[in-house]
């Protein structure tokens, strides 16, 4: 019904597969990408790339909840161009952003070049993410929750499997190499080792839980 809308239909071969086809098709100044079970501020695209278009930023994100919180739309906006504080805003958790794409808009030539990588069944964003702000001149964001993310969709990163945190282990030691430990700089490496010890506490948490594991057992343990 829309002359501005393009509708691509493929084979199910994952999200980053979904992503990568996407990317390639587009012809637009911006690239956003958003999970079909999730909710949005309206206005959150005209926030974010009115704030890249202000700014100069080649990123714009925003803050996120679940689907079932209030909404948060205002929130001062914040730029920098400090290639370590962008890093570390990206990895830290806490900041309440996340790693994910879909509360992010990017400048569609930013991403030349970059695509998803399909070997990975977790924390594809995040590594398309440190690539795409190593890439960035600067980003632009705001506290404002304009993205709800629905914490009940049961998909792949939601599987209840020790198998999800011990791969979620491995794909951040992954990206820990000595050089891109300097790329990232102290503060975003420090977030992201922080983040390995707790995806292995939470694989602790559920082998707790299921009895596979023994807390008098101190070599499993350690």
């Amino acid at each position: 019904q829309y002359t501005n809308v393009t509708a691509l239909r493929k084979e199910n071969g994952g999200p980053s597969s979904a992503r990568n086809l996407g990317l390639k098709a587009a012809k637009g100044e911006y690239i956003a990408f958003m999970d079909s079970d999730d909710g949005l501020d309206p206005h959150m695209y005209e926030k974010l790339i009115r704030s890249i278009e202000e700014s100069g930023a080649d990123i714009a994100l925003c803050g996120f909840d679940s689907v079932e919180k209030s909404e948060q739309p205002s929130g001062a906006e914040v730029f920098t161009d400090k290639k370590e504080d962008m890093l570390e805003l990206l990895t830290d958790i806490r900041r309440g952003f996340g790693w994910g794409v879909w509360n992010k808009v990017y400048k569609r030539e930013l991403l030349s070049g970059l695509e998803f990588d399909e070997s990975l069944r977790i924390n594809e964003d995040l590594d398309f993410n440190i690539r795409a702000f190593l890439k960035a001149s600067a980003i632009s964001y705001t506290e404002a929750r304009l993205y709800h993310y629905n914490k009940e969709n049961e998909g792949l990163s939601k599987a209840p499997d020790i198998k999800r945190y011990l791969n979620a282990m491995e794909a951040i030691e992954e990206l820990l190499s000595p050089d891109m430990k300097r790329k990232l700089g102290e503060g975003a490496s420090a977030n992201l080792e922080s983040e390995i010890l707790n995806q292995g506490l939470m694989a602790a948490e559920v082998l707790l839980l299921t009895g596979e594991l023994d807390p008098k057992d101190e070599d499993t343990l350690r």
